[in-house]
């Protein structure tokens, strides 16, 4: 549980745009990290990867970048079945790849 000064401490962080490096996904350690901007939208707050149109919502920051961490994870296993895809997201698989680290 959260204080009220812990809120507002969170509120006042993100009342502006805040850039954060994402290390890990829910299950898998990154080898580099990826950037991701979190913003508040109205009732929740919003998570994007710099690189990827990949995103988490949460009504905290914390949960938004922990929902963005397990769609990463997700697109990560997704792009893992074949090499039937477009340029674009053969090269985002290819860098999702260089950056996950194997088991």
């Amino acid at each position: 549980m959260t204080t009220t000064g812990e809120s507002n401490a969170i509120a006042r962080r993100v009342s502006a745009d805040l850039v954060v490096q994402v290390h890990t996904l829910k299950t898998k350690r990154l080898i580099a990290p990826l950037s991701a901007i979190v913003r508040a939208d109205d009732d929740f707050f919003l998570a994007t990867l710099v690189d990827m149109p990949v995103f988490g919502t949460g009504d905290s920051p914390e949960s938004a970048i922990d929902e963005l961490k397990a769609e990463v994870e997700a697109l990560y296993q997704e792009l893992q079945a074949d090499d039937a895809f477009s340029d674009e997201w053969l090269n985002r698989k290819r860098l999702l790849n260089a950056l996950v680290e194997r088991e």
